[in-house]
């Protein structure tokens, strides 16, 4: 026959057998990788417990086999990732910086046409407006070739670092077994 303590010392182990803690990361990131964030997560035991726009809140066991190897696998994928949102903004902020080179440079052989022109030079105003007007319709097209060119020599890179995050996840999911 059970006593009253007996069975409160029982559902007291119970309890403590179910018990769970939990580690929780945090993960902010472009809108448009969320998606891949999450399952390459998933492969090192993390859980989607609340996402928005930039944001992941993940969560996972702290009792866990292989803790370490884990982790770092985790940090190989988080590296990964990093690259490759890296190579992904790349062509966007190459375009860009093409675009405003030569945007300053037109200004700055009109400001020398400015000058020639209050100094009543007018063929020296003439030969340095025309450079900074070139230069300035030339912004746009210069950027639309380097985005391309860019995007061009980024996407085998890209393509391989993906492959290496598969693996990586692969591994990773193999230890949680």
């Amino acid at each position: 026959m059970m006593t009253a303590a007996n069975q409160i010392a029982q559902n007291a182990q119970q309890a403590a057998d179910d018990y769970v803690s939990y580690e929780y990361l945090t993960v902010t990131a472009a809108p448009d990788r969320n998606a891949v964030l999450a399952d390459g997560y998933r492969a090192f035991g993390w859980e989607l417990q609340d996402a928005d726009s930039r944001t992941l809140r993940l969560r996972r066991a702290r009792a866990i086999d292989n803790k370490t190897e884990l982790v770092r696998l985790q940090r190989r994928f988080e590296a990964q990732s990093a690259q490759i949102a890296n190579l992904d903004a790349a062509p966007a902020r190459n375009g860009r910086i093409a675009a405003l080179s030569l945007g300053l440079v037109g200004c700055a052989f009109l400001a020398g046409a400015t000058f020639a022109y209050l100094a009543s030079m007018i063929a020296l105003m003439i030969i340095l407006a025309v450079p900074g007007f070139a230069c300035w319709i030339a912004a746009y097209p210069a950027c639309r070739a380097v985005v391309a060119a860019t995007g061009r020599r980024a996407a085998p890179t890209i393509e391989r670092l993906y492959d290496l995050n598969d693996d990586v996840c692969r591994k990773a999911h193999a230890l949680l077994r």
